[in-house]
């Protein structure tokens, strides 16, 4: 027992000392520490506790308790071999309590050390330090470290097993480092606060093999220092070793420090989870507020927000790069969080597998024409965005773009609108290439003042692309911002395969047309357009505002389409409906059936499905009604040059003009027989009905 009374260090040990109760016999052999007591609770010893440095063999407490007032509890620095061990086999031993100084302090030992209680205040230095410390090292609830001037809570090298149960309290420096760990799991289950300018948060660094857990509740505001960074060398995501903060209320503050980087660092099961993560000024902000980059396979990040808030999830804002960028990594889900005025991107995502965000506002972002305010590209498992908005994008506003991977996203409840009226381009753009597939959805979109086209797929190359949208409204952008040029387009070319349903789309207000299918070089498309209603924007007599609805099949693709029970009016000089086969061998099988046109004098037909060069067109023509005619005709069929038109239900075999406008007369009862024509330059062929082959 050394007295609190003392008013120097309790034991100091110094020089090269071996612990050995046996020096007959090879090896050091245990020696007995006992009970040992330094100093007393509310009178410790005036300086440092225990001090041994260096030491060597296996030291054996019974129990320990160490009280000081200016100085560390326990500092031991092995020399080759040496352990530490306070009541191995039994239950949780010993106290220190330490003012001035580490509460514990290791350097190149085994320990054995499960306290019963700890505490460091106002340390000069660490309030625990580890350093190339194996063994176990653990302390409960109501431990505390506090104001500790070097790191609260550092570990370095080694492969020690660390559960701390207690508190990090801290205004200035970092809260929590550990670097260069080759093993061992080090669990943190208390409440961990760094608050204040210059709190430099928690930084986890090149931990190969080793398992970081943060379960009690982080609340980190660090100003312009980074926040929480766990990093690995690479390339491999175990050169970071595996982390994971799992309790749903942890925040992050900062001003322009980087929020949260985890980069070649496995997330762990339990993944990252946090209320909210707010990073930057309305002034400045950081390089990036999230960055997650190569996070493994196991789990992901989640910002959940408050009360179903908007913008409770965070603001992100002000990057001199992406706001949210996130490459070769998985389950992330971003809830109610603002992502506005970033310089490269709003959220970027490069080869994420498995993306949520949930009613999110992501405003002015990008400042350059290859980024996007929503940029996704070679996603794969299944992605959505609900209940989102989208705007103010240099180029386009929402981009997914599979070049390689397999992938689904479903956009349901979203606006995309008002992209930059000097550069905008495509308020959502889904696009495959090279081998790449996507299965994308939209529902219950709004879009409005997208600079060229509210709405694009685009398929190149070998890809595959599903594009499915159950809902839309498309109109010109308002309050200063009136551009919008088309609504929907599906667009193909190569050997791409695409299949398309477009349903329940409202288009108005635009200069250019409404719906455009079109099938290029040696593709195969398949569409179904169906329920959707078309108001063209007059300007003036002669003046070109595209077509309501056009399927175009070119050269030697095939396209199967169903255009069915659309409503089209106010086309000014072009076709209100167009199906057309043109310019090679390809085919168009359509089924025009059911749909309205009403165009404006000066357009051409209402509605014309036509077959020209030498491409086959097989139809179904039926059920349409025509109200005006424009300068063309009204309802028309035209099988030109040397192509074949084959028409459903037309009595079998070559049949003329004449035969054929009679036909099509009868099955298109609602338009008045003087609106219906034919062009033929060879003639047209009756099939069986049901057997051209669309969908």
């Amino acid at each position: 027992v050394v007295s609190g009374n003392s008013a120097a260090s309790g034991i100091v040990i110094t020089g090269q000392t071996n612990f050995d109760s046996d020096t007959g016999t090879a090896g050091l052999q245990t020696v007995s520490g006992g009970t040992t007591t330094v100093g007393a609770s509310g009178n410790g010893v005036a300086a440092n506790g225990i001090v041994m440095n260096p030491v060597s063999g296996d030291l054996h407490f019974t129990d320990l308790s160490i009280y000081t007032d200016a100085g560390a509890g326990l500092s031991v620095t092995g020399s080759a071999s040496m352990s530490v061990r306070v009541n191995t086999g039994g239950g949780n031993t010993g106290t220190i309590q330490a003012t001035g100084g580490a509460a514990v302090d290791t350097t190149g030992i085994a320990l054995d050390l499960r306290l019963a209680s700890m505490s460091s205040a106002n340390s000069g230095g660490s309030g625990v330090s580890l350093t190339n410390t194996t063994g176990t090292f653990s302390a409960p609830v109501g431990s505390n470290i506090t104001n500790a001037t070097g790191t609260d809570f550092n570990i370095s090298g080694g492969t020690v097993d660390v559960t701390y149960n207690g508190t990090i309290t801290d205004t200035t420096g970092r809260a929590v480092a550990i670097a260069s760990a080759t093993g061992g799991t080090k669990s943190f289950t208390g409440t961990i606060t760094n608050n204040g300018a210059t709190a430099t948060g928690i930084s986890l660094t090149n931990n190969t093999g080793a398992t970081m857990n943060f379960s009690g509740l982080l609340t980190l505001s660090t100003g312009a220092n980074a926040a929480f960074a766990a990093t690995g060398a690479g390339p491999a995501a175990t050169s970071g070793g595996t982390v994971t903060a799992s309790n749903t209320a942890n925040t992050i503050v900062t001003t322009t420090g980087t929020a949260l980087n985890v980069s070649n660092t496995t997330i762990g099961a339990a993944g990252l989870k946090f209320t909210s993560i707010n990073a930057g000024t309305a002034a400045a902000g950081p390089a990036n507020g999230i960055l997650l980059n190569n996070t493994g396979s196991s789990g992901g990040l989640t910002i959940s927000g408050s009360g179903a808030v908007l913008g409770s999830g965070g603001l992100i804002q002000k990057s001199t790069g992406d706001g949210v960028s996130l490459t070769d990594t998985r389950n992330i889900s971003l809830s109610f969080m603002d992502i506005d005025n970033n310089a490269t991107g709003g959220v970027d995502g490069l080869r994420v597998n498995t993306l949520a965000i949930v009613s999110c506002r992501m405003r002015g972002n990008t400042n350059a024409l290859v980024q996007a305010g929503l940029r996704l590209i070679d996603i794969s498992g299944t992605n959505s965005v609900n209940s989102t908005l989208v705007s103010g994008s240099v180029e386009n506003n929402i981009s997914v773009t599979n070049n390689t991977t397999t992938g689904t996203i479903n956009m349901a409840n979203c606006t995309a609108q008002n992209n930059s009226n000097a550069s905008g381009n495509i308020g959502m753009l889904f696009a495959t290439a090279t081998t790449g597939n996507l299965t994308a959805s939209v529902s219950n979109a709004i879009l409005n003042g997208n600079r060229t086209i509210a709405i694009r797929g685009d398929a190149a190359d070998t890809s595959n692309l599903t594009l499915n949208i159950a809902g839309a409204t498309i109109t010109a952008g308002t309050g200063g911002n009136p551009q919008g040029n088309q609504g929907v387009e599906v667009a193909s070319s190569a050997t791409a395969v695409v299949n398309t349903d477009i349903q329940n789309v409202n288009v108005s207000g635009l200069s250019n047309t409404g719906i455009n299918v079109f099938a290029g070089n040696s593709s195969n498309v398949t569409a179904i357009v169906k329920n959707n209603v078309v108001v063209n924007t007059f300007v003036s007599a002669g003046a070109s505002n595209g077509f309501g609805v056009r399927v175009f099949q070119s050269l030697n693709s095939t396209l199967s389409a169903r255009v069915e029970s659309n409503q089209v009016s106010e086309v000014s000089t072009d076709y209100g409906i167009l199906g057309e086969g043109s310019g090679g061998t390809g085919t168009l099988k359509i089924a025009m059936i059911n749909n309205t046109s009403n165009i404006r004098p000066g357009a051409l037909d209402s509605i014309r499905i036509q077959a020209r060069n030498t491409n086959t067109v097989c139809a179904k023509y039926s059920g349409n009604i025509v109200t005006a005619s424009g300068t063309g005709f009204g309802l028309a069929a035209r099988q030109a040059d040397t192509s074949i038109f084959r028409l459903e239900g037309l009595a079998l075999g070559s049949q003329n003009g004449a035969t054929t406008e009679t036909y099509l007369e009868g099955q298109n009862p609602g338009t008045a027989a003087s609106f219906i024509y034919t062009l033929v330059s060879t003639n047209f062929t009756g099939v069986a009905a049901n057997s051209c082959g669309y969908p």
